[in-house]
């Protein structure tokens, strides 16, 4: 019998997001690629990645026909939302209980009634991958974010509660030790800021500013190991690694297509919504044969 040697990282973990953008903040190169001005990075500066990433506030400017579809979509997911029922006593129903009726009760008859479930289906987690090529535009990455907080939206709707996670993983030329970032954008059970997540999910500053002014605070030996310089490429992507290791049931990686060629064809709003139903489906969340139709 073989046995497969466990492979080894250059892990950071951060349990929040204010956690990580506090730490980027104190560790960023003012020479470095964080502190890029070009369009590419997704915002202005480094310093308004730093504001909208912690408090929320980024507008991410012509998102109506996103909203507008996800909202024609509400009313079709809600058919998936069934009531549930209990078995009580009522003045009618489908059958008497004769004790209650012997003992003169006006509510002497069984039947099922709908009742309030305070307590969500289950928990899901969310892992979103953020290595990310150079070569992918800062437009896709935007309507790549926007289908992701749809999907979030439809998960909550339909009574789950997540817990999602970013994660950036990077491989060396020089080592074969790759290098992780993960941080916790939301916890089950909180009380979630939806501002924030769709930042970090969806503007390429969470990944072109804020984890490359983090990987900058890094030591020299690491800056060079991984390329975390100006002109380096600041590591090669390496995809999703530790899905296993957070427990995550859904694993989106930024990095790769996730519809066909023509992510610019002016559908981004209709595609979006079908990348949601399709992710749903294969969840089993609703049903692989259900019709959903929506413009």
């Amino acid at each position: 019998m073989t046995t497969k040697k466990a492979t080894t990282y250059e892990m950071r973990w951060h349990d929040s997001i204010h956690e990580f953008v506090t730490a980027a903040a104190e560790r960023f190169d003012p020479a470095g690629a964080s502190q890029s001005g070009s369009d590419w990075t997704g915002t202005k500066t480094f310093e308004q990645a730093v504001e909208q990433a912690k408090n929320g506030t980024w507008d991410p400017g012509d998102v109506a026909s996103f909203r507008d579809a996800f909202d024609d979509l509400i009313p079709k997911l809600r058919e998936f939302v069934g009531p549930k029922f209990a078995e009580m006593r009522d003045s009618s129903g489908f059958e008497v209980d004769m004790q209650a009726y012997l003992d003169g009760e006006p509510e002497h008859m069984r039947q099922w009634m709908p009742v309030e479930d305070e307590t969500t289906s289950r928990a899901l987690c969310l892992v979103i991958g953020h290595s990310i090529s150079s070569g992918i535009k800062a437009d896709e990455l935007f309507q790549k974010g926007q289908a992701a907080i749809a999907l979030v939206r439809a998960l909550r709707l339909l009574g789950y509660e997540l817990e999602i996670w970013s994660e950036q993983s990077v491989l060396s030329r020089k080592s074969d030790v790759p290098y992780s970032v993960l941080t916790c954008l939301h916890k089950a059970g909180a009380i979630m800021d939806e501002s924030a997540v769709e930042f970090a999910v969806g503007n390429p500053a969470w990944l072109r500013r804020l984890l490359f002014a983090f990987e900058e605070g890094e030591t020299q030996v690491l800056r060079r190991r991984y390329g975390f310089t100006p002109g380096s490429g600041y590591g090669v992507p390496g995809g999703i690694r530790h899905q296993e290791l957070l427990g995550a049931e859904i694993a989106l990686d930024l990095g790769k297509a996730w519809w066909q060629p023509g992510w610019d064809d002016g559908n981004e709003a209709t595609r979006a919504m079908g990348w949601v139903i399709r992710q749903l489906k294969d969840l089993g969340v609703i049903d692989i044969d259900a019709e959903i139709e929506f413009d």
